[in-house]
């Protein structure tokens, strides 16, 4: 048996930029799913009492929780854009407008999560219902959740 003659080129490693590949292409996912965070606009600011700026007292349409807003930045921000117009100053908008619904959603979450911090911090929730059935002065809003006066 004859030896097969030896080969000896040796390998040659890959140019660097190729071993990269796998983390260039990581970041350029993560900047594909950040930017659509940069080109929407952000949620108009809100206070749950009235004072300077936020003086338009606005009402969510679920649970009725007191919410202010400033007049000039909610006049011109997409979410109230979104609303017909012939349903802007009801009190029921938020049924109208999905903007507007998520918005006030989001409130609604907030200020149930106000509610649960200001328990003493002993008592455990099981379920959500002792949270909503708490009296609106608790926090410092004017809300209502259903079925308290």
């Amino acid at each position: 048996m004859r030896a097969r003659p030896r080969d000896n080129r040796q390998e040659t490693p890959p140019p660097s930029w190729v071993q990269m590949l796998p983390i260039i292409f990581l970041l350029i996912i993560g900047l594909i799913s950040w930017l659509p965070g940069l080109l929407s606009t952000p949620d108009p600011g809100y206070q749950w009492r009235s004072t300077t700026p936020w003086t338009l007292h606005k009402q969510t349409s679920s649970i009725n929780v007191d919410y202010y807003v400033n007049p000039r930045e909610w006049s011109r921000h997409p979410i109230y854009e979104s609303i017909p117009e012939d349903k802007r100053g009801q009190k029921q908008a938020g049924t109208y407008s999905n903007k507007l619904k998520r918005f006030e959603a989001d409130i609604e979450q907030h200020f149930i999560s106000t509610l649960r911090q200001q328990v003493s911090p002993s008592f455990v929730f099981t379920d959500a219902s002792p949270a909503d059935r708490l009296h609106h002065d608790s926090v410092p809003t004017r809300g209502k959740i259903s079925g308290i006066e």
